[in-house]
């Protein structure tokens, strides 16, 4: 299990139990996945099909979102 995957498993979870939460600010998470086709720039084949995690946190007015290419 790499590094990545690792960070990942450990976000995961602690979205599935966060440890403080108020009645009315709570703690909200996000996890989803999108899957892309191949990235083609100027006519070059850059990339294959590819998975692409995203992580997001809010609390109150804010949010902290996280963004990976797997």
């Amino acid at each position: 299990m790499n590094s990545y995957s690792k960070v990942l498993a450990i976000l995961a979870l602690g979205c599935a139990f966060p440890l403080c939460a108020s009645a009315h600010n709570k703690i909200k998470c996000r996890l989803s996945t999108d899957f892309v086709s191949k990235y083609v720039w100027r006519g070059v084949e850059i990339g294959s099909a590819q998975l692409q995690p995203t992580l997001q946190l809010s609390y109150g007015g804010f949010s902290l979102t996280a963004l990976g290419s797997v």
